[in-house]
């Protein structure tokens, strides 16, 4: 069978002709089929302010299933926010609501490697442009450890580790700490993520998977890298 059908000739037979549809079966031609049309039409999309942003925020915060249209149309609107030409919204996006923990705990809910995380992390990226954004999310969220971790879970995740790295452009205060916490481990999450990332298959292969017991990483970042180079050297012998 022909995958789109035969074309159909212009010039059929008589009795073609006469076996073909009369018009008014296939119009929608009467006031009451005009008027269900115009009712079932779909609307128009409602554009994204700053004042729906604590709305949007309780629609992140309330969603059980990640994947659902809710949360998946307040991070659409939520992204058109952060990329609007007003560029102050970034700085009113984290200073005006509680917006970077509930992105922090969508993260750690939502499935890897679907488009919510990917909308996320986007929105994510675009609050922590403004230096005067940079310390609340990293440090006074706790942004900077809660990816490191999450980063070693999804090692090739680039926008994860784009975000952290961005992070790392701030004033050299801040620079230092988040190098030298011991709690955030944020060099060795990077190591560990860029040595995983880089293995051929062959070296995928051979290797026994690392578990980790929970969904937030009971192992840390300096753990897990110290394991990749143990494994390495072990392997060279």
């Amino acid at each position: 069978m022909a995958i789109f059908g035969s074309r159909k000739k212009k010039n059929g037979t008589r009795q073609d002709i006469e076996q073909a549809p009369k018009k008014q079966d296939v119009r929608v031609c009467n006031t009451q089929d005009r008027s269900r049309l115009r009712k079932n039409k779909t609307p128009t999309p409602v554009e994204a302010n700053i004042d729906m942003l604590s709305e949007l925020v309780e629609d992140l915060h309330t969603s059980v299933d990640t994947s659902g249209e809710t949360p998946a149309k307040a991070l659409r609107m939520l992204f058109s926010l952060s990329e609007s030409a007003e560029t102050e919204n970034r700085t009113k996006m984290v200073r005006d609501a509680d917006l970077v923990p509930e992105l922090l705990d969508f993260l750690k809910r939502c499935e890897r490697g679907s488009s919510e995380q990917y909308l996320a992390l986007l929105v994510l990226n675009n609050i922590s442009i403004p230096s005067e954004n940079k310390r609340l999310i990293a440090l006074e969220c706790g942004g900077a450890q809660i990816l490191s971790r999450l980063l070693c879970l999804d090692p090739s995740c680039h926008l994860m580790a784009i975000i952290l790295v961005n992070l790392t452009f701030c004033d050299a205060e801040l620079r230092k700490e988040l190098v030298t916490r011991p709690n955030i481990e944020l060099i060795e999450s990077l190591s560990f993520a860029l040595r995983v990332a880089s293995f051929t298959q062959e070296e995928f292969d051979i290797r026994q998977p690392l578990s980790v017991p929970n969904d937030y990483g009971q192992y840390t970042p300096r753990y897990l890298l110290a394991s990749v180079l143990k494994e390495e050297r072990a392997l060279n012998y």
